[in-house]
């Protein structure tokens, strides 16, 4: 009886024991297992990558990220991001990138068995963009004026402010949609009153709906494009009122009013303040129209009427050719004209 009482207790003994190594076994914990996502969406600066942790080794991932540098096998001692807990996938964002740069990006992951990464990821920052100059403010010396424009992120004039000393007398608003122009919108200080203007671009031709505070102003015109994109002619429908416009080397070269008659102009060789302005030409040239000398590749020289006027322009220029400042002479009257122009 004895002996059978032994047996059993040593055959408890093992039982209990092999169960006990069977849970050690079923508890262990290995480091993470995870792949690298591909970087996408880089600029100069910044980038989007990301991981995916297939398997979190028995505990929870209590950290997880990228991590990135300028050297293979980056680590989490260096520049790294922090993205949540847990398995599955994630997405990280890189920042404060330097341009042209080769950067190297692991995706890691951290447990109570440590930390493991994933593959290996490469990339180079876009170059940082040339900076592009564009005229900020042009200021009317001998009257205390000036007109401020602002641009969308394509280089395109946005608003452009008109100014009296400080104080805003009128201002104009340009809307796109996609690389067209398709609305205007005017406010004019002096009586608050407002008016609109819509294109409706088809081929080489823009329908323009001018709409005022009062109806009955309406009316609607037609401008016809040049294959450049310049403009060629506008007349306003059912009436006799046109203009015409003539060119060469992307400089408006005449100008010919139904009513006020012919102008013709003489250009430089140098930049104009808007040189890089990529407000369609059509609507420079039509907006600036034949009182100002600002819309075409060059400075405007000389600029005379019908044989009976002619006004000229000497500039100053700034390192890079931009004009900083225009003085008008005219044989219309005594004295000078002078316009400054500030560049952003």
């Amino acid at each position: 009886m004895k002996k059978v009482v032994l047996n059993f207790l040593v055959i408890a003994a093992l039982t209990v024991s092999a169960a006990l190594t069977s849970c050690e076994e079923e508890v262990k914990v290995k480091a993470p297992e995870l792949t690298t996502t591909e970087v996408t969406e880089f600029t100069e600066n910044t980038a989007k990558s990301g991981g995916n942790i297939t398997d979190d080794g028995g505990a929870e991932v209590t950290t997880r990220g990228v991590c990135w540098g300028t050297s293979a096998n980056p680590t989490i001692s260096g520049n790294k991001t922090s993205d949540g807990t847990g398995k599955g996938s994630f997405t990280s964002t890189l920042s404060g990138l330097e341009p042209s740069t080769e950067y190297f990006v692991r995706a890691y992951a951290t447990n109570s068995a440590g930390t493991s990464y994933g593959n290996e990821v490469s990339f180079t920052t876009f170059a940082e963009p040339e900076k592009v100059k564009l005229v900020e403010t042009i200021t009317y010396e001998n009257y205390g004026n000036s007109a401020k424009y602002e641009y969308d992120n394509q280089s395109r004039i946005s608003k452009i402010s008109w100014y009296g000393g400080t104080h805003l007398e009128r201002s104009t608003t340009l809307t796109y949609n996609s690389n067209d122009l398709v609305k205007v919108a005017h406010w004019d200080g002096y009586d608050n009153s407002t008016r609109t203007e819509e294109y409706v671009k088809n081929g080489n031709k823009i329908t323009m709906t001018r709409k005022y505070e009062n109806p009955v102003d309406n009316d609607i015109c037609t401008i016809n494009l040049n294959s450049d994109g310049t403009i060629a002619k506008f007349e306003i429908n059912g009436s006799d009122y046109f203009t015409t416009y003539q060119y060469k080397d992307g400089n408006l070269t005449k100008y010919s009013d139904y009513k006020a008659g012919e102008f013709e102009y003489k250009y430089d060789n140098k930049k104009s303040p808007f040189f890089n302005c990529k407000t369609p030409k059509w609507y420079m040239f039509f907006y600036f129209d034949c009182d100002d000398v600002f819309a075409g590749v060059n400075n405007m020289i000389e600029r005379s009427w019908s044989g009976e006027w002619a006004d000229e322009y000497t500039y100053v220029y700034d390192e890079d050719g931009f004009p900083t400042k225009l003085t008008e002479k005219s044989t219309r009257y005594d004295g000078e004209m002078v316009i400054k122009f500030k560049y952003k």
